[in-house]
């Protein structure tokens, strides 16, 4: 499967008035940041899935032999979701190395990039590809890079499946 490169980013948030409002049913006043996480995913024909993350010194890539033995046992069974995710989950967690529940922010950004692949084209052929993503957003501070990470990461996971159509281009129409 020969994917096309995808080029997608999420702003970053602030939440002005009310942040623990919100978790009693509250409103809350929140504002995007004009600072983003941006990614690139691009298609390749080596074999092999990568994730490149530099804001946090993180480079990996793993077979896709590797990877499906990791679905071997989800597909077609997709009735018993809640079981089977959190068996993938486990899977994924002791395939990362992480058994013992701590998980830091490479872990963590490890873990939700290879269950969002895996989810997605775990039922068909695992599609050759790299990622790389890039942060104008500080970690841990409240500015929402984690959320900013996940939306890119499913955006251009999904636009990569065709379960979406692809972003706009620069000059596209925005009525669609």
């Amino acid at each position: 499967m020969q994917l096309k490169d995808v080029f997608v980013s999420a702003p970053g948030k602030a939440i002005l008035h009310g942040e623990h409002a919100v978790v009693h049913g509250k409103v809350a006043l929140a504002v995007s940041l004009n600072m983003r996480t941006y990614l690139h995913l691009k298609g390749n024909t080596t074999g092999n899935v990568c994730i490149n993350l530099p804001n946090i010194d993180t480079f990996l890539c793993w077979n896709l032999a590797e990877l499906k033995q990791l679905i071997a046992y989800y597909c077609g069974k997709r009735e018993e979701t809640k079981r089977l995710d959190a068996e993938l989950i486990r899977r994924l967690r002791e395939f990362i190395g992480v058994t013992n529940g701590n998980l830091d922010t490479c872990n963590m950004a490890i873990l939700a990039f290879l269950y969002i692949y895996l989810s997605l084209f775990g039922s068909g052929e695992l599609p050759s590809l790299s990622v790389t993503v890039w942060s104008e957003l500080p970690t841990g501070t409240g500015l929402g890079s984690s959320a900013a990470y996940s939306v890119c990461l499913a955006a251009a996971l999904l636009c990569a499946s065709g379960t979406i159509p692809t972003p706009l281009k620069e000059g596209d129409n925005t009525a669609r």
